[in-house]
């Protein structure tokens, strides 16, 4: 099933990004609403009903981490990159990838949002009933290791790879640590390991073989340990 992020179904909604996370409801309501128009229009193998607390679109492991975050009509985006100093790294290393401002604010949303979805059932155009799923979690994505750390720095990452190479290296070395840390954590909510993961790292993509190789390739060998391969 293909992925539509909520930017492109808010556009089509005619809502924008502070009107979708203004309570939990209008959430659930517009998700509900995206995915039976997803179901009815775009053929795929997805039959369960999802929801889930959206508060940061792609940038909940950024906040987390310490990027403050802007807004536009349609989605978030990185306002701050507070890794500056070798003082920053050691506060980004003291931070819990599962006890933090995004872990807090999402669990409040599932306590709010949860008890919302036995009031909804969806009726499909083809006369099919279906009631959505009925708990909630935290999502098992990551942006990457690469972007994530590009989200804290901000574009002088690029030149930190020469200019500063072991400084660019011990924040992919921590952020990796982070993102391992968190998928270690969100397989205890599962009941044992997460089976599997999607790691995106579109930032990587401007790197160079060469750059992949000198600086960046300890970091996605680590995660790739860390999951088994998967």
């Amino acid at each position: 099933m293909p992925g539509i992020a909520s930017r492109f179904w808010l556009h089509a909604f005619g809502k924008t990004w502070t009107e979708y996370t203004s309570d939990p409801r209008t959430m659930l309501e517009l998700q509900l609403a995206a995915h039976k128009w997803t179901l009815e229009n775009v053929l795929g193998d997805v039959t369960g009903v999802s929801a889930s607390p959206d508060l940061f679109s792609f940038y909940g492991e950024s906040y987390g981490l310490g990027c403050e975050l802007g807004c536009d009509d349609l989605t978030p985006w990185i306002a701050s990159h507070p890794i500056q100093t070798a003082a920053d790294l050691a506060r980004l290393e003291a931070i819990d990838a599962a006890d933090n401002r995004y872990t807090d604010a999402v669990r409040g949303w599932i306590a709010r949002m949860e008890p919302l979805l036995e009031d909804y059932q969806i009726h499909y155009a083809d006369g099919i009933m279906q009631r959505p799923i009925t708990r909630l979690g935290f999502g098992y994505g990551s942006i990457g290791v690469f972007t994530l750390a590009t989200d804290l720095r901000g574009p002088e990452i690029y030149a930190d790879l020469y200019e500063r190479p072991d400084f660019a290296r011990e924040l992919l070395r921590i952020v990796t640590d982070k993102v391992i840390a968190r998928y270690r954590w969100l397989g205890t909510l599962a009941g044992g390991a997460v089976k599997g993961m999607y790691l995106v790292d579109d930032s990587s993509g401007a790197l160079s073989p060469g750059s992949i190789r000198r600086s960046f390739i300890h970091a996605w060998n680590a995660w790739r340990r860390s999951s088994a391969g998967r």
